[in-house]
Order: C-alpha cells, then structure tokens, then sequence
C-alpha cells in the first residue's frame, strides 16, 4: 500500500465525518420518534440497552480492534498472509469466548428477583449482552476495513446505516403496532446489529480471501494477546471518558444544567470523532513505516496529520466562538448560557491536535500498559476538579475542569511518546526533526 496523500487523507476525513454527521441526525430523529412514541420510561430502558451494548462490545473484543491496524498492515506487505489469517482467526476465537461469558453473566442477573435488579435493568442487560457479540463483529471487521484500506465498508455500516435502519424500523412498528412498546424496538436493534455485522463480514471475505483461506498460523498468540488486552481499558477510558464526566456531574449540577453541558459536549465531540478518523486513517502508513525503520516516512505521516488535524480543530473553536450562541440557540433559548462552556470545550479539541496522536503511536510501539495509569490518574483528576470547580461555577467550572484533565493526560502521553520514540508526535515535532531523527530504531 501506498502512503495516503494530503489530499486523499482530506478526502477520506471529509467523506466519514459526512457519514457521522448524517448518522448524527438520524439517531437525534430517532430519539424524538421513540420519546413521542414510547414515553421517557420506557425510552430509558432503550437507552440503557443501547448503552450495555456499547460497553459490552468493547469489552468482549479484548483490545483486538485496536492493534488490527498495527499488525496486518506489515504482515499484508510482507505477504505473510499465514500470520495474517492467523490474526484473524484468534480475534474472532477471543471475541466468542468472551461473548460466551457476557451473555452467561446477564442471564445469571436475569433471573434474579425484581426486588434485588429492577425489570428494566434485566431486560436493558439481556437484550444489550445479546446485541454485544455482533457489536463486537462489527468492532473487529471495522478496523480490518481500516487495515486495508476499505475506509467506507469501515464506518459506512456503523454511522449511517444501523441509525437509519434503526429509524426505518421503529416507523415501521409505530404504525402496525397498536400501542407503545419497547420490547419489538429492542428485538429491531439486536437483529440489525446481526445482519451488518454478518453483511460487513461476508464484503471482507470476497474482497481479501487470503486472510480467510489462507492457513492459519497463530503461533504470536501471546503477542497479539498481549498488545490487544491493555486496550480494552484504554479505549473504555478514552471512549468513555464523556459519560463518566457527565454521570459525575448529574451529582453536582441541576437537570438543566446538565443538559446544556451534555449538548455542548456532544457538539464538541463532533470534532473530536474528525481528530479520531484522521490519527486512525494514519496508522496503516505508520505501522508499515515503523516495521521498515522508515523514520523519514513516518515524521512526514504525522506532519501531515498534525497539519489537517489542528487546522480542523483551530477552526472548529473559531467557528464556536463566533457562532456557537446561535448554533446553541437551534436546541432552544435556554441553552444559549451555553455558548462560552461550548468554546472552551471545542478548546479541547485543539489541545489533542496539538498533541498528536499519541494514543495510536503508544499502541504501535507495543506501549499500552504505560497509557493505563495515566488515564486513570487523569479519571480522578478530572472527578476532584469538577468536585472544585463545577460546583462553584456551573457548567462553566464543568468545562474548565474538562480542559485541565485533558491538559494533563494528554501532555503526559506525549511525554509518554518522546521517551519511547526519540521524538515528539506532537506539534513540537515540527521544530526538532533532525536532532532526535534515528531514536527510532532503538525501540527495534
């Protein structure tokens, strides 16, 4: 594979942020439709299914989604196809066992008494954990689509056709069913899940049969096992890190200032799924650079990431700045208070351009353990700052509190970075090439 230019890495991040945004849209019609049709009682038990199933299909691909893009790239250019296959089969291998025990633990807390878990809670755990698996398919297939460059088959499936499929069913059943109910929208999400997962998986197998025919040889097991298992936590962390905030300040702040912090935080997000797609687009080119000892190659990657990426962010808060009362104000008058709480944290989102992507140079060195305390370290961090800062200052202190534990955790992985490589990831790496060019090839 060749590298990505410029102007096909604009491209590619142009075309899945239209995929998100539109997906974006979808899933906000969606959830009018079903609180119009449902009720907020019973659209609680959907979001909570919705939600379970997210954790859930994290967790039981134990990290291998992560490092596909580190260890198929090389093995793909190598035409190690063997080893490849190999890969393959043992993510799948890990992802059925684990989705063995997942569904084993929700029917143990299914049958316990309405007296001890709530009826909404055991069905929100049932039906979440049997829609984990295929969640958890599609995790695996999406980053082997990144591997090979199948950038659309990747995110396509996920963005914008399960929320539209999604809506199209929930019309569907709002017009033949006779009343309200949740149960039928639940069993629609867990069989839409299944058929993308199974539809994305049949695509890959046509389009790369070497990885599927070839035989297997799975004798790296234990690396790949190792690479993958610390990422769970990483990306349970990184992914995670928006709801654990807003579920900590549900303690701290009121109901409305909770939801206009929530908007501005998910309009923030908006660009921070941009900065994502990008550094994550990136590292097919950086694996294949970093296996060569291509240090050249793998600095001019990341200068043209850290480029498109800042620009992108520094133009997002800009944007925020000048627009964001207004663009607030489309979710009513009240949440117009919001408009500085959503610039500083768009701010966010420039602080992880400026940094890199270190997250995914850490995983391509094989240096996962060491992402672990700092994101934890910046968890509480970011739980006694909200404790100081939101509950004197609303949600203004909630966004300064954001900001600060993203300073934190962010800086200490480019540290991270610099002492692993011999070079910065980060903006600085613009103005100390060639002093640290050839650091490298010591972490070989």
């Amino acid at each position: 594979m060749t590298p990505l230019s410029f102007r096909v890495l604009v491209k590619l991040a142009a075309s899945v942020f239209s995929l998100r945004l539109g997906g974006a849209v979808l899933a906000l019609i969606l959830q009018v439709v079903l609180a119009r049709w449902l009720g907020a009682g019973e659209l609680g038990t959907y979001v909570l299914t919705v939600a379970v199933a997210g954790v859930m299909g994290i967790a039981v691909c134990l990290g291998f989604p992560s490092v596909t893009p580190r260890f198929i790239p090389p093995y793909l250019a190598d035409k190690k196809y063997s080893l490849a296959a190999g890969f393959v089969h043992s993510s799948r291998k890990h992802l059925a066992f684990m989705s063995a025990v997942a569904l084993s633990i929700a029917a143990l807390a299914y049958l316990l008494p309405s007296s001890i878990l709530p009826d909404h809670v055991r069905i929100a755990l049932g039906f979440g954990s049997f829609a984990a698996p295929f969640l958890g398919l599609m995790r695996l297939n999406g980053a082997l689509a990144v591997s090979l460059r199948y950038t659309i088959l990747s995110f396509l499936p996920d963005l914008l056709v399960k929320p539209a499929m999604l809506l199209a069913a929930t019309m569907a059943l709002v017009w033949f069913l006779p009343g309200p109910n949740v149960l039928p929208v639940l069993w629609a999400f867990v069989t839409i899940v299944f058929l993308l997962s199974a539809a994305q998986m049949f695509i890959l197998q046509r389009r790369k049969k070497e990885l599927f025919t070839a035989r297997a040889k799975t004798v790296d097991t234990k690396t790949w096992s190792r690479a993958a298992l610390p990422m769970t936590i990483v990306v349970m962390l990184t992914s995670l890190i928006g709801d654990l905030d807003i579920l900590l300040l549900a303690l701290l702040l009121s109901k409305q200032d909770i939801a206009i912090f929530s908007i501005c935080f998910r309009l923030a997000m908006l660009t921070g799924f941009v900065l994502q797609v990008i550094f994550q687009l990136l590292m097919p080119d950086l694996s294949k650079a970093y296996a060569r000892n291509e240090f050249e190659q793998i600095m001019a990657s990341l200068r043209r990431a850290n480029g498109l990426t800042i620009a992108f962010a520094g133009t997002a808060t800009l944007l925020a700045a000048v627009y964001g009362e207004q663009i607030l104000g489309l979710f009513g008058e009240e949440f117009r208070v919001g408009a500085k709480t959503i610039v500083v944290l768009m701010a966010v989102q420039l602080v992880i351009a400026m940094c890199g992507p270190n997250v995914q140079l850490l995983n391509l060195a094989g240096q996962q353990n060491r992402m672990i305390p700092i994101f934890g370290s910046g968890l509480v961090l970011l739980g006694l700052l909200n404790i100081g800062l939101a509950t004197g200052y609303g949600i203004n202190g909630a966004a300064a509190a954001f900001v600060l534990a993203s300073l934190f955790w962010h800086t200490r992985l480019s540290h991270a970075v610099y002492y692993t490589y011999g070079f910065h990831g980060s903006v600085l790496g613009f103005w100390n090439l060639k002093r640290d060019a050839g650091k490298v090839v010591e972490i070989k």
